[in-house]
């Protein structure tokens, strides 16, 4: 199926409004349209309120079939509903474990929707995110449970230790609790700064802690590099991020550490891919710098193409950034070729290989 204009069409609404962008928005909802296929794209990138704010413009609007635009409406109610609900269930499950002494952290949805979306009801999410330090995580777990959530079974595309999904037997949104931020199995050296860097902000009235702008820039741009660069909406997170603050990104510091974590070439390809999906405004320079590592940009051309990226078609390949000596070497060697900490990782291996823990083969999933 050839939906390349759909696809630019979702592009072009998650775009900030400027003349040049308006123009093509014009030109583009003028062509044909697969309205059907638009909305089913626009809810797989989780920019249903982006299409509901065009189609409701009289300028743009008059274009879409009246029934899509019941349809989008009525979609955006629904989502704006659960959305709502959900700050209410984080604003409880934060209250309780604040009163058991733990810290928490809110990550991507919910702090991003109150920080640096116009409005909250633009940045839907659908699960809940919580970083807590690992002396806490127990407390946390008790917490949780105390109010009505279990632990769900890991899938075997999880590894083990980077975070427990709770969920109410009844239903609801998950809570993902996490103890790593970073999730590419080594240490995350930064974890102490978390808190100490933290940025207290309101969520419907209800303070919270979410990352400093350095960690929460680098946290985003691992996010979407581990997840193969696959929806529009956490482009869209950054892109607001650096556009609502870029005057206050210390860079050196944002290169450094994404030196020291290892992920220089997700920060580096993620920015620059967000310049040209999104237009980013991004200072000149702040992509120069970075030491170059030709065998993982080589690998990163073959795993996730421009192209294919900029078509909105990224593809998650999860071994190949995550390390986990416990899967075999197939588990193993994408990541020491793609990402960095290289030496720690050899280290790692050759301990593991002493204590005879890593198999010949393994079923994980697929680079």
């Amino acid at each position: 199926m050839d939906d390349a204009a759909e696809r630019q069409l979702l592009l072009l609404m998650a775009r900030e409004p400027d003349p040049e962008r308006d123009d093509k928005l014009r030109h583009a909802l003028a062509a044909s349209v697969d309205w059907d296929h638009l909305v089913s794209l626009a809810g797989s990138h989780g920019l249903v309120p982006q299409l509901t704010q065009v189609v409701s413009e009289a300028a743009w609007g008059a274009s879409a079939p009246p029934p899509v635009i019941q349809q989008v409406r009525m979609l955006n109610a629904a989502l704006r509903l659960r959305a709502n609900a959900l700050f209410g269930v984080l604003a409880h499950v934060l209250d309780g474990l604040e009163a058991a002494n733990v810290q928490p952290i809110v990550l991507k949805g919910p702090a991003l929707a109150s920080t640096v979306y116009p409005d909250p009801a633009l940045r839907m999410f659908s699960d809940l995110d919580v970083l807590c330090p690992e002396d806490q995580f127990a407390a946390a777990a008790t917490v949780l449970v105390s109010q009505g959530y279990r632990a769900q079974a890991q899938s075997e595309r999880e590894q083990d230790g980077f975070h427990v999904v709770y969920q109410r037997e009844a239903g609801g949104a998950p809570i993902e609790l996490h103890s790593d931020l970073l999730q590419l199995g080594l240490p995350t050296r930064c974890i102490a700064a978390l808190w100490r860097e933290g940025e207290r902000f309101e969520m419907g009235g209800h303070p919270a802690l979410m990352l400093g702008l350095e960690h929460q820039i680098l946290h985003l741009c691992v996010h979407l590099h581990t997840h193969g660069y696959t929806r529009l909406i956490w482009f869209k997170d950054l892109d607001l991020v650096l556009r609502r603050r870029i005057e206050q990104v210390d860079w050196p510091k944002l290169q450094a550490l994404a030196a020291s974590e290892g992920v220089s070439l997700s920060l580096r390809h993620t920015l620059s891919l967000l310049r040209e999906l999104l237009e980013t405004p991004l200072p000149a320079g702040c992509l120069a710098g970075f030491a170059r590592d030709p065998l993982g940009e080589a690998a990163h051309a073959v795993l996730w193409p421009r192209r294919r990226v900029a078509r909105l078609a990224g593809k998650q390949r999860l071994r190949s950034l995550r390390f986990n000596p416990h899967r075999g070497l197939a588990n193993i060697v994408p990541s020491l070729v793609v990402m960095g900490r290289r030496r720690e990782k050899l280290a790692m291996l050759a301990a593991a290989r002493q204590r005879r823990v890593i198999p010949a083969t393994s079923s994980g999933n697929t680079a």
